[in-house]
């Protein structure tokens, strides 16, 4: 019997966005400036066929809004996330079954869109991947 190496897999990312702009409404108006800084990270152990991984996202907002309208248009346009910065944290189990299909579960626990009790959500997801790599071409 031939064994199998446990494999670590590592993806990350670390996006940065600067903005400088005007915010309005019909009867308000404000300037933005913003820079606003995000990233994920990804470990992940990958076994055959199988891989687990662990990702968390996060946002770094820093919203700044200035003039007579400012007060208003922040919470209008939710620009400033009431507790923290908003983030994301989700569990992955994927299993290539061969070639060509894959089957992908994903449990996300969500703070970026929080709701009227300013609690995030949980999503859970089920998923099949089917990756066609043959050329259809009909002669």
């Amino acid at each position: 019997m031939t064994s199998r190496p446990l494999v670590s897999v590592w993806s990350h990312t670390t996006p940065k966005q600067t903005v400088e702009g005007i915010l309005a409404d019909s009867s308000r108006i404000a300037d933005l400036k913003a820079d606003n800084n995000g990233g994920w990270i990804q470990p992940g152990i990958q076994y055959g066929n199988h891989t687990v991984a662990l990702r968390w996202e996060e946002l770094i907002l820093e919203n700044a809004l200035t003039g007579a309208g400012a007060e208003d248009l922040v919470q209008t346009a939710n620009l400033q996330h009431q507790s923290s910065d908003p983030s994301r944290l989700g569990v992955v189990y994927y299993w290539q079954s061969n070639s060509n299909i894959a089957l992908r579960v994903e449990w996300t626990q969500d703070d970026t869109l929080l709701d009227q009790d300013g609690e995030g959500s949980d999503r859970f997801a089920l998923g099949v991947v089917w990756n066609l790599t043959q050329n259809l071409a009909f002669d």
